[in-house]
């Protein structure tokens, strides 16, 4: 994903960051927080086995579009960010009211579920292309883990970011944003809905929340 876009670069400095920038309010319907990355952490993610696999659906769903085969023969491998965050806005229902009710359920709780950060279990799979640090925050706002995991993971091509996962009342639909760093105007992310049918979490759309 190599695109410039600077004014979309500047809106995500600035939820990286929590920097000054002015821009219009946001609609009632999306809950936004100063910065991302400094909502508090609530605790660890005990994650279910199906948390389990909709993110390892989810993340290898996202790993396709981030391989140029041609100028990338070998495909990037990435270092988790050791808390769940989003940089896109968490609104509280889909913009399309198409969505299934369970969808709907999904998107709710999806919302919910990220108010907060949780510190992402060093033994969440997520196949050979990524790592999971083993790296406990320092306090409840912690946001500082960039310079450290680039000290203890130098080979890596980039960050990958997940948030947490919304479900229906009846674990049949889910809702999970995971998102990417590489450097400078290289980054991304990305909001599945997935559904799970025969047993399996498929996913049924992709939506681009953010590029840089």
């Amino acid at each position: 994903m190599h695109r410039s876009r600077p004014l979309i670069v500047v809106a995500v400095l600035c939820a990286i960051g929590g920097t000054a920038c002015t821009s219009p309010p946001a609609p009632a319907s999306e809950r936004r927080s100063p910065s991302p990355l400094q909502r508090p952490i609530a605790g660890p993610l005990t994650p279910s086995s199906e948390e389990r696999a909709v993110y390892e659906a989810a993340v290898s769903r996202f790993l396709q579009g981030w391989v140029d085969e041609e100028s990338e023969p070998t495909p990037p491998t990435f270092v988790v960010h050791p808390t769940t965050v989003t940089l896109s806005s968490l609104p509280s229902a889909p913009a399309d009211s198409a969505w299934a009710p369970s969808v709907r359920e999904a998107w709710a709780e999806f919302a919910e579920r990220n108010q907060k950060r949780y510190v992402i279990p060093a033994d969440l799979g997520l196949g050979p292309r990524v790592q999971v640090p083993d790296l406990e925050p320092e306090g409840p706002h912690d946001a500082r883990p960039w310079d450290t995991l680039l000290e203890r993971y130098p080979d890596v091509s980039g960050f990958l970011m997940l948030s947490r996962i919304g479900f229906s009342e009846g674990q049949d639909a889910a809702v999970v944003e995971i998102g990417a760093y590489r450097g400078d105007f290289d980054g991304g992310g990305a909001r599945f809905v997935l559904l799970r049918r025969d047993g399996q979490w498929l996913v049924e759309r992709e939506t681009l929340t953010w590029v840089m």
